[in-house]
């Protein structure tokens, strides 16, 4: 399971609030691999509005390596669980694959 555990599953909006552990220094680009509202913050930088503007599904930032705080809302679809809903990352010089949870954290 690639989600994070902090993920707040009341109502029809998950919520992931913690931080991301950023590996190495470099601009990453994020997404999400379904076709849900959603939204992400990474410090106060939107990264990916699919929320208000779902033409934008990814997005890139420049961020040093260390612990970034990070906002991730989600909206279910009727009948989609949180399951079928991963946070996607691109590395500098890398491929795209979901997040391992190991990266995310709820407390600095």
């Amino acid at each position: 399971n690639d989600q994070p555990s902090a993920l707040d599953q009341s109502g029809d909006v998950l919520l992931y609030k913690g931080y991301i552990r950023i590996p190495v220094e470099g601009t990453y680009i994020f997404a999400q691999d379904s076709e849900t509202q959603s939204f992400l913050k990474i410090h106060q930088i939107q990264v990916i509005d699919n929320d208000f503007n779902p033409s934008v599904k990814s997005g890139a930032v420049t961020l040093a390596a260390g612990l970034h705080p990070i906002k991730w809302y989600v909206k279910r679809s009727v009948g989609a669980s949180h399951q079928q809903v991963s946070l996607i990352w691109q590395k500098p010089n890398g491929t795209k694959q979901p997040v391992p949870q190991e990266f995310f954290f709820t407390r600095f």
